[in-house]
């Protein structure tokens, strides 16, 4: 599927798109907690179309040996962000007592997710 979709739409689009599908749903689970399974399943799916378009949108922004290089980059830092992201959590529950913050946050970067891809991929 996601080969079918990034044949068709260009990696610019898809990973602007993605990033402001999970921040709307991150932004609807802080107001409406009782809809926390739909909620989460929409970020599971935007989260795993991102992960799945990287490769993709890789190997066409960085054709030549340089590809490698951003593959590792973009995947360390996403590991870096998986083990660091609990703990900072964890800290915002602390100092609030709500996850709410939290939420906000994710939210915010992945907006800013969105408005780097838009800034810095070609448009394609």
């Amino acid at each position: 599927m996601s080969e079918w979709l990034s044949d068709r739409v260009s990696p610019r689009r898809i990973l602007t798109i993605l990033p402001l599908l999970g921040a709307a749903a991150l932004l609807a689970l802080s107001g409406f907690p009782g809809q926390t399974l739909v909620f989460l399943g929409i970020v599971g799916f935007a989260y795993g179309g991102i992960i799945a378009a990287y490769p993709a949108a890789i190997s066409l922004l960085f054709p030549s040996d340089a590809g490698p290089l951003a593959y590792s980059r973009i995947f360390t830092a996403w590991g870096l962000a998986g083990l660091l992201a609990p703990w900072f959590v964890g800290q915002i529950y602390d100092w609030t007592q709500s996850y709410t913050p939290a939420l906000w946050v994710a939210a915010a970067l992945s907006v800013l997710s969105a408005v780097t891809a838009q800034k810095y991929i070609q448009r394609a």
